[in-house]
């Protein structure tokens, strides 16, 4: 029996051995491939996929956890053939002072690239040509627009950033421009596309990133990770390529350029938005986003979630096609992707400052 029992120990060690043989080379195995990534710089880094700013993406950008990402605070940002301020709050703006001031109403303005003001000059957004009119109609009361648009933002990241910033902002309005981006392949967010999700919509990315936040930042300092990624993000894009074109015969993966903000996600989204502001005790404005391409019946869904909650509506599509100007209001695609340019945001500044205060005298917010 003792020697049965030794016989039985000895070949449990050997085991153990072998197992930790094998636990060691796989180890050197990555960790020697690690080293060899690194030293070739194979993982590289995807192409830039922002909208609004073309340059300096390696340092305009930081990582958020929430948020995904925002700008870094306090630079002037290169893009588009302009210099872009990004201010303490890394907001495109002018420095908003927090807390409030006494005596200002303050308007926190939410959106994308259009928000923004992509190739535009900050006098020139919407949310500046409306806060200059407010001005005017409310006899110079002190009026401030926020501008607190950023490159790529869905509906999700713009009612995520109202959660976050809103209490110390503390707006006594609330708009969203938001839409095309909800629209977005899964994988179309910014350039760290290794950090932001393939195949997730952007509720199923915030939930992962915030119960696995440890691993993935773990695993997002691995070139040899990076690499695997890249790779496997390659095979998608080159089939999103083919679902484009319609080539659907040749598709190798399917549905994984399912939207970053689904249909049931946004009007969720804008539910939750008009919920945040009156939570702030601001009013919430809805404005339907006027795109290159938008009929004057886009975005049908923003005017159902305003009717349905009771919220302020802005319909930029409309407004832009009443006007006769609608084709004068866009820069190329070619040449800015088909943004709004200056014609464009004071269209739409003046409808939404029309929209708010339709006379010189009116109180009605």
């Amino acid at each position: 029996m003792a020697r049965a029992a030794l016989i039985s120990e000895g070949s449990f060690w050997r085991r153990r051995r072998r197992e930790l043989f094998a636990l060691a080379a796989t180890a050197l195995f990555f960790a020697g491939a690690e080293i060899a990534v690194r030293a070739l710089n194979l993982a590289g880094r995807p192409p830039a996929q922002m909208p609004g700013i073309a340059g300096e993406l390696e340092t305009s950008i930081i990582d958020d956890p929430d948020l995904f990402w925002r700008f870094r605070p306090n630079q002037d940002v290169e893009g588009d053939g302009m210099v872009y301020r990004i201010n303490a709050l890394g907001l495109r703006d002018r420095e908003v002072v927090v807390p409030k001031p006494p005596g200002v109403w303050r308007v926190l303005s939410l959106g994308e690239s259009t928000t923004f003001g992509a190739g535009v000059a900050l006098a020139d957004t919407y949310g500046a040509v409306a806060e200059h009119l407010l001005r005017e109609r409310f006899n110079d009361a002190d009026i401030e627009v926020v501008n607190a648009g950023v490159g790529a933002y869905t509906s999700f990241q713009c009612v995520k950033y109202l959660e976050i910033e809103g209490p110390r902002l503390a707006p006594d309005m609330v708009w969203l421009f938001s839409g095309a981006n909800d629209g977005l392949a899964s994988f179309v967010r910014n350039y760290r596309n290794f950090r932001d999700g393939f195949g997730y919509t952007d509720r199923e990315l915030h939930a992962i990133r915030t119960r696995y936040a440890g691993l993935l930042n773990l695993a997002n300092r691995s070139d040899l990770y990076k690499l695997f990624r890249r790779l496997q993000t390659g095979r998608w894009l080159d089939d999103y390529g083919r679902h484009v074109a319609g080539d659907a015969k040749s598709l190798k993966t399917q549905g994984v350029w399912q939207p970053r903000v689904p249909m049931a996600d946004r009007l969720a989204n804008l539910r939750r938005f008009v919920a945040l502001a009156r939570e702030l005790g601001a009013v919430p404005v809805l404005l339907v986003p006027a795109y290159f391409d938008s009929p004057p019946d886009a975005y049908a869904e923003v005017r159902e979630i305003a009717a349905e909650t009771g919220s302020a509506l802005v319909d930029l599509p409309r407004a832009l096609h009443a006007g006769g100007q609608f084709d004068a209001c866009w820069f190329g695609l070619e040449e800015l992707g088909g943004h709004p340019n200056a014609t464009g945001h004071r269209l739409m500044g003046e409808a939404i400052a029309a929209a708010i205060a339709p006379g010189p005298e009116t109180d009605r917010f």
